[in-house]
């Protein structure tokens, strides 16, 4: 199913990109300003952004040290099962035995559950960002008289003077202080 996603992502993102061959040089001539942004340095390094990341970065080193201390206990324990399996009977060893795959089992359910409590993480933190991002754009994008705005990432080439990002981080972050 990833594949799948990863296919259909790669079909829409050709798709935009040839309309955008089409279409951008029509709008270019009959308009005139065309502008492009780095969305996800715009998000990340305004100061909201990086305060963002800051917390979520914590947590995350909060979490990989819980991780780190489970793996360590889990190969300490390894080491001693490996050590001391052939003075266990049977059924101590089973046991044991058992024991480390749970262990590993739930090792493992909390790395899932740590990456995807990260993803929520940034999710909650960087929607309210983008959301009065897009309204800084519009604002400057009327201001400065651009007739359009394209992420950096529709674009094959471009001078480096269409890129209004750094603009739009300084922007913002005087729009939300």
């Amino acid at each position: 199913m990833p594949v799948k996603k990863h296919m259909m992502s790669l079909l829409w993102a050709f798709a935009l990109v040839f309309l955008l061959s089409w279409s951008v040089p029509a709008i270019a001539q009959a308009e005139g300003k065309i502008a492009l942004i780095n969305m996800q340095k715009a998000v990340t390094e305004c100061e909201e952004g990086k305060k963002a990341n800051a917390k979520i970065r914590q947590h995350m080193e909060k979490v990989q040290t819980e991780l780190k201390k489970m793996r360590d206990e889990l190969v300490r324990m390894k080491s001693e099962y490996n050590n001391t399996v052939v003075l266990l009977k049977p059924e101590a060893r089973s046991a044991k035995l058992n024991e480390l795959r749970r262990m590993e089992d739930d090792m493992r359910v909390k790395q899932r559950d740590a990456e995807r409590e990260i993803k929520y993480l940034r999710n909650d933190a960087f929607q309210p960002i983008v959301r009065k991002m897009q309204a800084v754009i519009q604002t400057l994008g009327v201001e400065e008289g651009f007739s359009l705005i394209v992420p950096n990432t529709a674009v094959v080439w471009a001078p480096a003077s269409a890129d209004i990002t750094d603009r739009v981080i300084a922007s913002y972050n005087k729009a939300n202080p």
